[in-house]
């Protein structure tokens, strides 16, 4: 069955669905999502390109008719990129691309059930043969990364804002047993009104208190030392918290 998430955003108060990607193989859903693929491209269209990466690109979207109607799509590559397999092979051995892409999608689920403000909410997810689709909603503004490389330096009191912010968020994760597994500056995004919202959940997992991954995640810089001895809980996040501060 098609789970479904209401867009508070929404314009048009549309109800899409959120497929759970776990039927992959299935004939009908196949046909259910190629149905819903066609439907929602008839509907919006891609604006620009808002960032790219070896297994996929994410798009600005807009409804075709009501121009305030704007998400994110990020659109994943089922089979990796053939320029990249080296990497591939190496950043993903444990885990296959399709896993990390449907736990992605779990977590954001779970996530906007809460509507905590410094996390990124999904709007849909649907799939095709070649790629994974996941619509949340739109930031307008740059990674945390790009002010800071522009502005240099930020104030003590700037700096605390968005410590706080960042603090608050991580514990919001915590609280449903998320874990970011890849917390940096580049994946913290920031609003029209400069407040954060933490996104990409590619490598986040679902770990409560007690959970021990082995799992090899995250970023070098930004990696606790726990990760690279493959045996980590979910305080990594607050070691990566620690580096981007």
């Amino acid at each position: 069955s098609i789970n479904y998430y209401k867009s508070e955003e929404s314009e048009s108060g549309k109800r899409y669905p959120i497929q759970d990607f776990e039927n992959e193989s299935e004939e009908e859903n196949q046909e259910q999502y190629q149905d819903f693929k066609a439907y929602f491209f008839s509907h919006y269209q891609i604006v620009r390109i808002l960032g790219q990466g070896s297994f996929g690109k994410v798009c600005l979207i807009q409804h075709k008719k009501n121009v305030k109607d704007i998400y994110a799509m990020k659109m994943i590559n089922k089979f990796g990129d053939p320029l990249e397999e080296a990497d591939y092979e190496k950043q993903y051995q444990e885990r296959s691309l399709g896993t990390y892409t449907k736990m992605e999608r779990n977590i954001m689920v779970k996530i906007s059930k809460i509507n905590d403000p410094f996390l990124l909410r999904i709007k849909s997810a649907f799939q095709d043969s070649d790629k994974f689709y996941i619509i949340s909603e739109y930031i307008p503004g740059k990674d945390l990364q790009y002010y800071i490389l522009d502005q240099k330096q930020y104030g003590s009191e700037i700096a605390k804002f968005y410590a706080i912010e960042i603090l608050l968020g991580i514990e919001s994760l915590h609280g449903l047993n998320i874990a970011h597994c890849d917390l940096k500056l580049d994946n913290i995004l920031v609003d029209s009104k400069g407040h954060i919202k933490i996104c990409d959940f590619g490598y986040g997992d679902m770990m409560d208190p007690n959970s021990v991954k082995i799992d090899f995640v995250g970023t070098p810089v930004y990696m606790a030392p726990e990760v690279r001895k493959k045996s980590y809980n979910r305080a990594i996040d607050w070691w990566s918290y620690g580096v981007i501060l």
